[in-house]
């Protein structure tokens, strides 16, 4: 169930805070289909300088200390995988401590609520959506230097 991009690149957009034509925001352009097919220009990607923009985004500052939202949502999902393998064979495997909660643990941030309306008070539904925009256009940089000789790389998503 959700909505996917696949091609030379592949994922699923993010529930409820990404839409179906964010690889615009790299550059990418549309394609004819009943799905949005999209070209992207490897130096097009590049003067996009749209994971720079991404990474700004990003950015913020909590108790005085710098913090970059993708590095602590990378180290996050680390958590998540160890505690899946760890609980693979156990019902508890699908209760791992939310997003919300593990930055109000790790790094006293928000209120550790992962309802909608609190993820919403603490300003993480944007967070979210430059968040899933950076997942994307992290796998289109991972394939252009995975395929050097390659200038352009082409996916769809749906609708």
């Amino acid at each position: 169930m959700g909505r996917y991009y696949e091609g030379d690149i592949e994922g699923k957009f993010w529930f409820g805070v990404q839409s179906s034509d964010d690889g615009e925001f790299f550059g990418a352009e549309e394609q004819e289909s009943n799905y949005i097919d999209y070209y992207v220009d490897k130096e097009k990607f590049k003067e996009s300088k749209g994971l720079m923009a991404c990474k700004k985004a990003l950015t913020f500052t909590h108790k005085g200390k710098k913090y970059k939202w993708y590095e602590l949502h990378d180290e996050w999902n680390f958590v998540i995988d160890e505690w899946m393998e760890k609980n693979k064979d156990n019902d508890t495997r699908w209760q791992y401590l939310q997003f919300g909660a593990w930055l109000k643990k790790n790094y006293d941030y928000g209120n550790g609520l992962d309802t909608m309306e609190g993820q919403a008070a603490n300003g993480l539904v944007p967070v979210y959506e430059w968040l899933a925009r950076y997942d994307m256009g992290r796998k289109m940089d991972q394939f252009f230097k995975d395929n050097p000789d390659r200038d352009d790389l082409y996916f769809n998503a749906e609708c």
